[in-house]
């Protein structure tokens, strides 16, 4: 199965955007959490990116050997049976758990900037939930591939309008 290499981008910004999420792509956690410790934290940094990259290319090559024996999940062939079937169990409800938690977040905060009745908010988010559901996997890649350049480049120009005020001295202006 030969794939282009503007839909290896897509897949790869995904999971680039799932993982590293908003925090690392801002910048803003690599300075309050690495950057205030100097060389140490350029250690933290180092560190992190050899974690993140190992666990990533663990993941991929894990679902890639085992494309042909769809009956063994990832966590099987990482914790073996016993192991892996208690995170069969698990993770799914841990999933529901961060879902219901999420909606309820999102509710929120459609009441409190947009004024929509909390359980109207949890309703629309529930709604697209279960619309990205029904309307395939893949218009979902698709639409979060863009999202994921929109929020890079937000970001970057925030990170460029922002920079002069960084480093201003609080007396100085």
């Amino acid at each position: 199965m030969k794939k282009s290499i503007t839909e290896i981008i897509k897949v790869a910004g995904i999971y680039m955007m799932l993982n590293i999420g908003a925090g690392f792509t801002s910048g803003r956690e690599i300075l309050q959490f690495f950057a205030v410790f100097g060389y140490s934290g350029l250690r933290g940094i180092l560190i992190t990116f050899l974690l993140m990259f190992y666990g990533g290319e663990s993941l991929i090559d894990a679902g890639w050997r085992s494309r042909h024996n769809p009956r063994i999940s990832v966590f099987e062939y990482f914790g073996g049976r016993y192991l892996g079937s208690f995170y069969n169990i698990i993770i799914p409800l841990l999933s529901f758990g961060s879902y219901i938690l999420i909606v309820a977040g999102a509710g929120a905060v459609l009441e409190q900037f947009f004024n929509i009745p909390n359980i109207i908010g949890r309703i629309i988010v529930t709604s697209l939930a279960v619309a990205s559901v029904f309307f395939k996997f893949q218009y979902l890649l698709k639409y979060l591939s863009y999202m994921l350049l929109v929020e890079f480049l937000i970001n970057r120009m925030k990170l460029c309008l922002l920079h002069p005020m960084l480093y201003m001295h609080p007396t100085t202006h």
